[in-house]
């Protein structure tokens, strides 16, 4: 079902690379993913994941990819119901960089939980493309996001970040698509560049 685009969520992914873009508001030297199948029916079998930093489209930046260990596996299964972290791997990133999340479904993973108005790209791909640096094998984009609920960062950082509590207008719905251009990316830009309503000990804004 097409709801304001490509939607992939009802039939789920099989033998498929899955390649999603996402903004980290703060940066670190290490990083790692949270991944859900809070609504999924059966185990969500992950054959392989790795991060990197964003390049066009959907590309990633060459000698960037890290690949994502789970208890010090390559793989994962999350249970229905459950999610799951990753182990932390070492990947230096800047305050607003971009990131990439690549996963492997090898076996049919049935209706997916996800992100509808996540208004970032989401890249598909046929096969095993987990490491490809180029955009070629991409050729199917969504823009909501798929079993990924977290990047999150550690390490050294300058800036904090910025959580925000709402509804569809916090989601970012009417704003232009891949941009960045949700009002909680403008309060992290604000935060980053010590403008207005940064320094202040407001990390949180609720509407």
């Amino acid at each position: 079902m097409d709801w304001y685009g490509p939607n992939w969520s009802e039939k789920g992914f099989a033998g498929d690379s899955l390649r999603q873009v996402i903004r980290v508001t703060d940066g670190g030297s290490k990083a790692r993913i949270r991944l859900s199948n809070v609504y999924g029916t059966t185990p969500l079998r992950v054959a392989g994941g790795v991060i990197a930093k964003a390049g066009t489209g959907a590309a990633v930046q060459p000698g960037s990819l890290r690949t994502l260990r789970f208890h010090c596996s390559t793989g994962a299964v999350v249970p229905p119901g459950r999610e799951i972290v990753s182990d932390a791997v070492a990947l230096r990133s800047s305050a607003l960089d971009k990131l990439t999340v690549t996963l492997r479904f090898d076996a049919p993973t049935g209706p997916a939980t996800f992100h509808h108005f996540a208004m970032a790209a989401a890249y598909r791909a046929a096969g095993d493309h987990l490491t490809d640096t180029g955009a070629a094998a991409f050729g199917e984009r969504s823009d909501s996001w798929y079993y990924l609920t977290g990047v999150e960062v550690s390490g050294k950082s300058r800036h904090g970040s910025v959580v925000t509590f709402g509804d569809s207008l916090t989601d970012g719905v009417g704003s232009t698509k891949g941009i960045d251009g949700r009002y909680p990316d403008r309060l992290a830009e604000r935060l980053v560049s010590g403008g207005p309503a940064a320094g202040r000990g407001q990390r949180g804004y609720r509407r």
